[in-house]
């Protein structure tokens, strides 16, 4: 005769999930929004003319504020599914290298169809620099080759910043599995440095206006926040770091760029400008990536017949059961069983649900 049991009595291995790692893991449709303006602002910089728009703040333009809030979202988003990946790592539930695996399968199958089919339609209909500049496109250098070159060739030079991405993506999983978790936030943060000492250099050596964007060391600081904010949002022990980049964030971005555009050289605006911009935007997708979350939180154990755990901000906790999958008694007589504990919420407090 066939019983009805809780399908955590299947699990034998500890869990521990908080807030920020729910957060982190859920799909993040707020998100979409940045993403969109991101995407509007480059086009509207490649495609209208700017004479008629209303001037960027600060003189900047709408195509480098939208590509460094790509960035920052990127390495946000990015960093966010890597460690998910190091969690399961940790809990002993697969290999570093099936999570590398799995991380450069997808982002091969989100990518490389449209962009490969953009360069071969192209090469199609007769466009003689996709044929000439076929090498760099197919290899994601296309950056190192037009920052040789020193100016933007037609057609293809926005694929500049896909190519940044892509070499991101081939290092940055390496760092964020098997470096030490402790060490991270301070590699992100050595990141976010590198960007404007790359510029200092290229800008006192005359690189040229090319390399001096889109060479990737130039992007650094843009893809370490985003980096940075998912490591500070995901710590279960020290909430403080995502706190004091939520809150820090807008005033040391907006009065770092307004001194540098009224009082500092343009050497100064140029090199540590865009990693004050950067900064804002940190402080605008750690405000969209908390959602909800300022009324409540949702936390859930991923897995078909767990509970829902719902930490209401003020205090106490709901419990919303799911149904949980028939299992026979003779499937489940060695099973351990499993303990669920919900500390409550209240301010300042972190919501945990643990499951043993």
């Amino acid at each position: 005769m066939n019983e009805r049991l809780d399908y955590g009595a299947q699990i034998d291995r500890t869990a521990l999930v908080s807030e920020s790692d729910t957060r982190a893991l859920d799909f993040m449709p707020q998100l979409d929004g940045l993403r969109a303006f991101a995407v509007s602002a480059v086009l509207v910089h490649h495609l209208l003319d700017v004479s008629i728009l209303p001037e960027a703040p600060f003189a900047l333009s709408w195509g480098l504020l939208g590509v460094r809030l790509f960035f920052v979202l990127s390495g946000f988003l990015i960093t966010g599914l890597l460690l998910s990946g190091r969690d399961a790592v940790e809990v002993r539930s697969v290999s570093r290298l099936h999570v590398l695996k799995q991380f450069y399968v997808r982002r091969a199958l989100r990518i490389f169809p449209l962009y490969y089919l953009v360069i071969v339609l192209a090469m199609a209909f007769g466009d003689a620099d996709a044929r000439a500049q076929l090498p760099w496109l197919a290899t994601y250098t296309y950056n190192f080759w037009i920052s040789a070159l020193g100016w933007f060739p037609a057609h293809f030079s926005h694929f500049w910043s896909l190519c940044v991405e892509e070499q991101f993506y081939l290092v940055w999983p390496l760092v964020v599995l098997f470096a030490p978790r402790s060490r991270l936030f301070g590699i992100a943060l050595t990141m976010c440095a590198l960007g404007p000492i790359y510029r200092l250099v290229a800008w006192n050596l005359a690189f040229g206006e090319v390399a001096f964007y889109t060479l990737t060391p130039s992007s650094l600081d843009s893809l370490g926040m985003g980096a940075m904010l998912a490591i500070a949002s995901r710590s279960a022990t020290d909430p403080m770091p995502e706190r004091r980049l939520r809150y820090t964030a807008l005033p040391i971005g907006i009065g770092a760029i307004a001194l540098l555009a009224t009082f500092g050289p343009m050497s100064l605006f140029a090199v540590f400008g865009e990693t004050m911009v950067a900064l804002v935007f940190v402080w605008l997708v750690a405000g969209a990536s908390r959602g909800r979350s300022r009324q409540s939180y949702r936390m859930s154990r991923s897995g078909p017949g767990c509970s829902s755990i719902t930490a209401v901000k003020g205090g106490g906790t709901k419990r919303r059961a799911r149904t949980a999958p028939t299992l026979t008694r003779s499937q489940a007589t060695s099973a351990k069983p499993m303990q669920r504990i919900a500390m409550p919420a209240g301010p300042g407090r972190r919501t945990l649900t643990m499951f043993a």
